[in-house]
């Protein structure tokens, strides 16, 4: 992901927080940066991840 303003690590920490389960809202308060900040960086990856996953194999 490029062109963040925020660091790596900062980011990363989001996510793992975030797939843990924890709410939006409780790691913008955590992590002191914005719920939407914090959306962006999901849609971001998740554009990421859809472009690098490999396609299944048909049986």
């Amino acid at each position: 992901m490029s062109r963040l303003r925020t660091t790596a690590s900062v980011v990363s920490l989001a996510l793992k927080m975030r797939s843990e389960g924890m709410g939006i809202r409780a790691s913008e308060r955590v992590l002191e940066k914005s719920h939407v900040s914090i959306m962006r960086w999901e849609q971001k990856m998740a554009a990421q991840t859809q472009q690098w996953s490999i396609a299944p194999q048909a049986r």
